[in-house]
């Protein structure tokens, strides 16, 4: 019986998946994008509530969601 050959000293990895490629934005965009809406929307708040006040500012809100329902 003839001995078995040494093993091979190099290592073969698999080639990177395209996911793995990716940068860490082009992988999180959509809720980075999400989170960015998000942050408009209580800047937008923040500023009607600083101009026209409490009760005009919950007024507009309960104006809007009457016309969405």
């Amino acid at each position: 019986m003839r001995p078995l050959p040494p093993p091979a000293s190099h290592h073969i990895s698999p080639a990177p998946s395209p996911r793995a490629q990716e940068s860490w934005l082009a992988q999180h965009w959509p809720v980075l994008g999400l989170a960015g809406f998000g942050a408009a929307l209580l800047l937008i708040a923040a500023l009607l509530w600083s101009r026209y006040g409490t009760a005009v500012f919950f007024d507009v809100l309960n104006a809007g969601l009457a016309a969405c329902l």
